[in-house]
């Protein structure tokens, strides 16, 4: 029942996230928190019941992007980068992650070791994948 749950939940978050990227409007950022809603919380279980961290963490740095408030862009930014790390726990070796978590330390203005060391597992692990590469470079 609770994957069932899961699943349902990440659909809907998708439909809705999607929605928000097609028709760019002032209801865009409602339809990104609405989404993010969806997969944080389980109407089922009535608890916060994260199952996939990296689509969290996209639609947290989709809001980032859009925020033309420095503070709350950086407030998402850092919930998009929480996320990313939660989400290499279970995969290590996602290249894509590693570049996404890079492009928002860049934005959050942290270059240190971590940002170098971000990007190098891109490379490591995402060497033959294009993906990767245009994250990183944008």
């Amino acid at each position: 029942m609770q994957q069932f749950d899961n699943a349902k939940r990440e659909q809907q978050a998708m439909t809705l996230w999607t929605s928000s990227q097609q028709n760019a409007d002032e209801n865009t950022d409602a339809k990104i928190l609405l989404a993010i809603e969806k997969l944080s919380h389980s109407p089922l279980f009535d608890k916060t019941a994260i199952v996939n961290p990296a689509l969290l963490a996209l639609f947290y740095n989709t809001l980032a992007d859009n925020q033309s408030d420095g503070g709350k862009s950086q407030e998402y930014n850092q919930q998009a980068k929480l996320n990313y790390l939660n989400a290499l726990k279970s995969k290590p070796t996602k290249s894509t992650n590693w570049a996404s978590l890079a492009m928002i330390k860049w934005n959050l203005q942290e270059v240190d070791d971590d940002y170098l060391r971000y990007i190098m597992n891109a490379h490591r692990y995402g060497k033959h994948e294009p993906r990767t590469h245009i994250k990183l470079v944008h």
